[in-house]
C-alpha cells in the first residue's frame, strides 16, 4: 500500500505546477524508471482504481488515465518489450504499443471508480473486440500477436460473461490479464517470451470459441495458468490471493477517502451558515454561492442546446 496515491500525487502536482499531460507522463516515468522491480511491482499490483472524488470525465480523471496507461507501458519494456510506446493520440488508436524489433501487441488499459453504480462494467465499456484487429492492422511490418486488456481484478464478473467469451476467439487473440497478473510476471521473471509463445499457440487453447453457457471464465483462466504461468501455478494462484486482500484495503482506503472528504464538507458548510448573524444575510448566501451548484450543469446543457447546429 505505499504507492496507494502515488498516481494521484502526481494529478496533484500536474493541477498545481499548471504541467501539461506530456510533463506530467515524462515525470513519472523517469521516477518509475528509478524503482526497483519488487517497488515497482508493488505500485503496479494496485492499480487501475480511480479516485471517486474526481468529477466525472474531468481533467484529472483523464490524467489519472493516461498515467495507468504508463504504468502498462513501463511493464511493458520491464518485460522485455523494448520498443513499446505510448500513443499521443487521443482516439481510434490503442492505449500502450506493446512491440520490439519483430513482434506487436495492442493493449487497452482499464481503470474505473469503485464507486460506479454496478460492481462490473459494461461488455462495451470493457471490450470492442473489432478495435483490437484495427489496432493491429497498421503494423504491417510486424507479427502481429494480438491484444492485451488490463483490468482492475475487483471489477471482475463472478460468473462468465460475453467478454470471457470473446477471450477464446483464434480469429482475434486477446488476452486479459488483472494487474496483479502483471505484477506477478514481474515478480516471477516471466518475460515477453512466453507471451510470444502464448500467442502463437493461441489455437490449440482455444480451438474454437467457448459460449458463455459453457463457462469460458473458468476455461480461460485454467488455460492462462497453465500456458502463461506455466512451471508457476501455485506461486501465480497464491500471489493472486495476496493480491485480492491488498484489493479489500484499496477499498476500504476509499471509503475512508470519501468519509474524510464528506466530513470536512459538511463541517465547512456548517461554519460557513454559523458565521451569519442575520437570515437575510443567510439567503444571500444561499442564491449567491449554493444555487449555482445545483444549476451549473443544466446551465451547461442549456447553452450547448443554444450552440447545437
Amino acid at each position: 500500500m505505499k504507492y496507494i496515491d502515488l498516481l494521484e500525487n502526481y494529478v496533484d502536482l500536474s493541477t498545481s505546477n499548471l504541467w501539461t499531460t506530456p510533463e506530467t507522463v515524462d515525470r513519472l516515468q523517469k521516477y518509475l524508471t528509478s524503482l526497483s522491480t519488487k517497488e515497482f511491482s508493488s505500485l503496479i499490483m494496485i492499480s487501475g482504481y480511480i479516485p471517486d472524488h474526481y468529477d466525472h470525465d474531468s481533467s484529472e480523471e483523464t490524467l489519472y488515465s493516461k498515467l495507468i496507461e504508463l504504468l502498462v507501458y513501463e511493464w511493458a519494456k520491464r518485460i522485455g518489450f523494448d520498443l513499446s510506446e505510448l500513443p499521443t493520440q487521443k482516439s481510434s488508436i490503442e492505449d500502450i504499443t506493446i512491440q520490439d524489433n519483430d513482434y506487436v501487441i495492442v493493449s487497452d488499459a482499464k481503470s474505473f471508480r469503485l464507486g460506479r453504480s454496478q460492481k462490473s462494467p459494461n461488455v462495451k465499456d470493457t471490450i470492442k473486440s473489432g478495435d483490437y484487429k484495427k489496432w493491429l492492422d497498421r503494423y504491417k511490418s510486424k507479427h502481429q500477436l494480438g491484444g492485451i486488456l488490463t483490468f482492475p481484478e475487483m471489477f471482475e464478473w463472478v460468473r462468465s460473461s460475453d467478454v470471457h467469451s470473446y477471450l477464446t476467439n483464434k480469429e482475434n487473440r486477446i488476452l486479459l490479464l488483472y494487474y496483479s497478473h502483471l505484477s506477478a510476471c514481474l515478480e516471477l521473471g516471466i518475460n515477453k517470451i512466453k507471451f510470444i509463445e502464448y500467442f502463437q499457440n493461441f489455437e490449440s487453447y482455444f480451438p474454437r470459441v467457448i459460449n458463455k453457457d459453457e463457462d469460458p471464465k473458468s476455461i480461460y483462466f485454467n488455460n492462462l495458468y497453465t500456458t502463461l504461468f506455466s512451471g508457476n501455478e501455485n506461486e501465480v494462484k497464491d500471489f493472486l490471493i495476496q493480491s485480492s486482500m491488498i484489493n479489500l484495503k484499496i477499498k476500504d482506503y476509499a471509503l475512508q477517502r470519501i468519509e474524510k472528504i464528506i466530513k470536512e464538507r459538511s463541517d465547512s458548510l456548517k461554519s460557513v451558515v454559523d458565521s451569519f448573524d442575520t437570515l437575510e444575510g443567510l439567503k444571500s448566501y444561499v442564491v449567491q454561492e449554493i444555487l449555482p451548484n445545483h444549476t451549473e450543469e443544466l446551465i451547461r446543457i442549456k447553452n450547448n442546446i443554444i450552440k447545437f447546429r
